[in-house]
């Protein structure tokens, strides 16, 4: 990574395009479509100095230089098996973690940020209640922001935090900053 944040990729894995429901015209939805990703996408590019964009898992670019990469347990997965994970798994956010196993997930693989499944959830059904906050992050760079957490001993680990910054009053924001700020500081 560089000073700069290049790209957030959003990484499509087969687990996005598996159909959950039917829509009223009988169009089958995918879990991309239920869960409002390119909705959640759309706001974090909002909000981030990079370009956002979507990438399927066997199309990754070569180069991910100056790029972060958003995505689920497949796409962990993928890279934790693959030869270039210590390079990688720094610059990936996972998406959609089970909420009391993202601080050991984290701590173990050295991930940039998690967001978990329930506070998903919360941004995609309850966005007249966003607070700022539910970003499983790195200490050091929410203090970097300006942000906080509650000390936690369900949340909190040696290096990573529950996150929130009452500058970004939404999940997307936070994420969007925070990515910026990462890629500044980490590298």
């Amino acid at each position: 990574m560089g000073p700069d944040l290049q790209d957030v990729l959003f990484v499509v894995t087969e687990s996005w395009n598996v159909v959950v429901d039917e829509a009223e015209d009988g169009a089958p939805l995918t879990r991309r479509h239920e869960e409002r990703l390119d909705a959640f996408a759309g706001a974090v590019q909002s909000t981030t100095t990079a370009l956002v964009s979507f990438v399927d898992l066997d199309s990754l670019p070569g180069d991910l230089t100056g790029a972060m990469l958003v995505g689920d347990h497949d796409l962990v997965e993928a890279i934790r098996s693959g030869k270039d994970a210590e390079q990688l798994l720094p610059r990936t956010v996972l998406l959609h973690a089970g909420r009391s196993a993202v601080p050991g997930i984290l701590e173990e693989l050295r991930l940039a940020a998690a967001i978990d499944y329930h506070r998903y959830f919360l941004w995609r059904t309850e966005p007249e209640n966003e607070w700022g906050g539910g970003l499983y992050a790195r200490k050091s760079i929410i203090t970097a922001m300006g942000g906080s957490w509650q000390p936690s001993s369900v949340f909190e680990t040696a290096n990573y935090c529950y996150g929130y910054h009452d500058g970004y009053r939404d999940l997307p924001s936070l994420l969007g900053a925070y990515l910026d700020r990462y890629a500044a500081t980490v590298g």
